[in-house]
């Protein structure tokens, strides 16, 4: 398993008191080691996963599953104009301009910036 590895080396990692991850500098520096390595090694389980030969389908591997299945029935494009339709239909606006979640912005650093 993929996060396997992640999960074993930070609980490690944890029980050996060298991360608290109640502490938030810790936190972003552990997020700033772990998850660029996890998104490269899930990206290399993806790959390996949708090209690997499926016995029962003739050794043709997920992906070339899914271009067959494309190219014999495709889906039509959604139409756009009916799903706002849908929307005036429940008094809701499709595109609401006001409210919703604002999100402050935020200054990335680097482990290299943080002081103790």
């Amino acid at each position: 398993c993929v996060t396997c590895k992640y999960y074993n080396v930070l609980h490690t990692v944890e029980e050996g008191q060298l991360v608290d991850l109640s502490d938030k500098m810790h936190l972003f520096c552990v997020h700033d080691v772990f998850i660029p390595q996890l998104k490269y090694d899930l990206q290399c389980f993806l790959h390996s996963w949708n090209f690997h030969p499926t016995r029962s389908e003739g050794n043709l591997s997920p992906e070339q599953l899914w271009h067959l299945g494309m190219l014999q029935m495709p889906v039509e494009e959604p139409n756009v104009k009916a799903v706002d339709h849908h929307f005036q239909d429940h008094s809701l606006d499709a595109d609401p301009e006001d409210g919703g979640v604002v999100v402050s912005e935020i200054t990335y650093i680097n482990c290299f910036q943080i002081s103790s």
